[in-house]
């Protein structure tokens, strides 16, 4: 049976460089009081769940 080859080797390791913090900010209007809300909680959720983005990108949600 042949050897299986390791894949660390030759899989490229992802370039931190790209990943660096944008001093940018963006504002999010909508109408709805149910659905959008929502919307926006499971993507904070999201993001604040993933290793990579979680300390580059905060939301906040306001209500209006």
């Amino acid at each position: 049976m042949p050897k299986k080859a390791r894949t660390e080797a030759w899989r490229k390791k992802r370039r931190q460089e790209h990943l660096e913090m944008k001093k940018y900010r963006y504002y999010i209007f909508c109408e709805g009081q149910e659905t959008e809300p929502n919307y926006f909680q499971g993507f904070k959720k999201w993001i604040e769940e993933n290793p990579i983005y979680k300390d580059m990108v905060l939301i906040e949600i306001e209500p209006c």
